[in-house]
């Protein structure tokens, strides 16, 4: 196994990208069609840039939505066709009395991942208001998890649900909330590009870090140095999300030309 592969990447990243060069050898040496669990976005990236441009086998992803965040992807060998069921992938709607109770994402994912759960065998958790003011809720999970699901889910915090199987075509559309902004950083350190997105001191992000509040592709960080890399998702408690999209040449300062996306809490 080449070094040369670990040294574009995160330290904490090795162990995930040693998965992809595993599948990348199955699909090459076994002929086997591979599909991974649901992948974040940075996952997502980092699959394509090691597996690159190859005539051994070809990459297609999906993630039960439309535009979804998380997919699952396929290692697919020459000369076979994929079709929609080879990433079992299923959808979930969740029903309960909205005139009484209301739902929020973190509940919803909590309720989850209370049965044991890990979350690569959830996708994206997906909601929004129809035309009559009812909200609607969906959730891409892996195929495999849906009995269990459908069973042992009849809560989400104190709300009674039923959780119930929905056909692909009747998935609903991923929302565009996402916020697009272009910056200059000093650096692509975690603090300073909370700080930015944000605007917030460096000292309440420093708090917020330290605190725990703070996740980086969902997993929690206090790390105020940590570099954030092209496609990352950070999560900052009660005050929403960040996408790096772009990370672009210095200044002729020594800045850095940033391009970055927001969802704020409601």
């Amino acid at each position: 196994m080449s070094e040369a592969i670990f040294q574009h990447f995160g330290t904490e990243e090795r162990a995930f990208i040693e998965k992809v060069l595993d599948w990348q050898t199955r699909v090459v040496e076994r002929y086997q069609l591979v599909l991974t669990p649901f992948l974040n976005p940075r996952e997502q990236y980092i699959v394509r840039s090691i597996v690159g441009d190859t005539d051994d086998f070809q990459l297609a992803s999906f993630g039960g939505f439309e535009g979804a965040e998380r997919q699952r992807i396929l290692f697919i060998p020459p000369y076979v066709e994929e079709t929609t069921t080879d990433f079992e992938v299923s959808i979930l709607s969740i029903a309960y009395a909205e005139k009484f109770s209301s739902l929020r994402h973190g509940q919803v994912l909590g309720s989850l991942l209370g049965q044991g759960l890990q979350r690569n065998r959830i996708g994206d958790i997906i909601y929004q208001q129809d035309q009559a003011g009812n909200w609607q809720w969906q959730i891409a999970v892996d195929q495999k998890q849906l009995a269990f699901l459908i069973q042992m889910v009849t809560h989400i915090g104190r709300t009674p649900v039923t959780l119930q199987e929905r056909p692909l075509a009747e998935a609903l559309p991923v929302p565009d909330n996402w916020q697009h902004h272009a910056s200059t950083v000093s650096s692509f350190r975690l603090d300073v590009i909370v700080s930015e997105a944000f605007h917030l001191s460096r000292g309440r992000v420093k708090e917020l870090i330290n605190g725990g509040a703070v996740t980086i592709n969902w997993a929690e960080t206090k790390s105020l140095a940590a570099t954030v890399n092209e496609y990352d998702i950070i999560s900052v408690r009660r005050h929403g999300r960040i996408r790096l999209d772009a990370k672009g040449k210095p200044t002729a300062r020594g800045n850095y030309h940033i391009q970055y996306s927001v969802i704020k809490s409601q």
